[in-house]
């Protein structure tokens, strides 16, 4: 038995070293490919995962071109929200955002209002050509269905928020925050 044993611990052991071996050597590579990561794309040689993760840190901060556009789908939702008058009930009908490229088609009362609507957000910024292009009466109802269309694009997140601060009226608020109809 007292064979057996020690067999069994030599073979631990061998196993052991082994493993050890096998880790330190890819430790090494990885080392050795961090230290060429680093220099190339940073210009500073490094094995050190910590001033890595610095390096590209700065790195990132420094850049300008953000991926995420300056407005989406969601923020052109709640500007539209905001810029309804409270007065006017609005149903949205079809919504269409396609890399900036907005379809609203929307059902209003009077013809008007479709107007209204588009001119309030033509005071946005980010909002370009935006226009109702068609009008139509709903037959057997007292309602206009209009399709308006525009362009959403802002350079970035803060000139957009900075038009979201600028166009809550206190009636919209009121009525938003009440669960309004819109």
């Amino acid at each position: 038995m007292a064979g057996l044993a020690a067999a069994l611990a030599v073979s631990f052991g061998f196993s052991l070293f082994a493993e050890m071996s096998a880790l330190s050597a890819e430790r090494e590579g990885l080392e050795q490919q961090l230290a060429a990561a680093t220099q190339a794309h940073f210009g500073k040689k490094t094995t050190d995962p910590v001033v890595a993760a610095d390096l590209l840190e700065s790195a990132i901060t420094g850049k300008t071109d953000d991926p995420m556009p300056g407005i989406d789908a969601f923020d052109v939702m709640v500007e539209l929200s905001e810029r309804i008058p409270a007065e006017i009930t609005h149903d949205i009908a079809e919504f269409d955002y396609s890399r900036g490229d907005v379809i609203i088609k929307g059902i209003v009362p009077k013809i008007d209002d479709a107007h209204t609507i588009a001119a309030r957000l033509k005071e946005h910024e980010c909002f370009q050509n935006v226009d109702v292009k068609k009008t139509t009466h709903l037959k057997n109802q007292d309602k206009h269905k209009y399709t308006l269309e525009f362009t959403a694009s802002c350079e970035d997140k803060s000139k957009a928020a900075k038009g979201k601060k600028g166009s809550k009226t206190p009636a919209a608020k009121g009525k938003a925050a009440k669960g309004g109809k819109r």
